[in-house]
């Protein structure tokens, strides 16, 4: 499978409440029918239905220096609820994500375009976050990770994100 495949059918499973357990070689099929084409079938996955939390989901997407501070976030903006919706500015979802941040997420990404419906998406919102932080902040630093999701906040939003990326770290 091509790698775009790979992460769109993990992110489905994902959002669907499943967990890529492992991946093995070989394609395994459940069909009576034989594969005709074994060749272009390459991997296999193993999954398990489970109940994701809300810190799984965030481990399998974002990078391991911006875990924390993309939990705190979360918790500033919506306290974690994927529902949250403030009219002013149109910022939906768990990161409060703005029509500008999709429109960026789209202009930086070549194989993937996002809606704003994906913003109502944990999984698409925190595939959104990382690629922004990615492009914009390679380094990960924590002042410029909350800085950039949130450019026209002032200083008391900064404070609360580091009040409580201190009691998640």
């Amino acid at each position: 499978m091509k790698d775009q495949t790979k992460r769109t059918l993990c992110n489905a499973l994902i959002a669907a409440g499943l967990i890529i357990t492992g991946f093995g070689i070989g394609w395994t099929s459940h069909s009576p029918e034989p594969i005709s084409d074994p060749v272009s079938v390459q991997d296999t996955l193993l999954i398990e239905e489970v109940e994701l939390t809300l810190d799984d989901t965030i481990a399998m997407i974002v990078p391991e220096k911006l875990q924390d501070i993309c939990k705190a976030i979360i918790w500033v903006e919506s306290r974690g609820s994927a529902k949250a919706y403030r009219k002013s500015g149109d910022c939906v979802g768990l990161l409060q994500i703005t029509p500008i941040y999709v429109k960026e997420c789209n202009r930086v990404q070549s194989d993937v375009t996002y809606t704003l419906e994906d913003r109502w998406d944990p999984v698409k919102s925190l595939e959104m976050f990382v690629i922004y932080q990615n492009k914009h902040n390679p380094d990960h630093d924590l002042h410029e990770a909350i800085r950039l999701h949130n450019p026209t906040a002032g200083p008391d939003y900064k404070e609360k994100v580091l009040q409580k990326f201190n009691t998640i770290y």
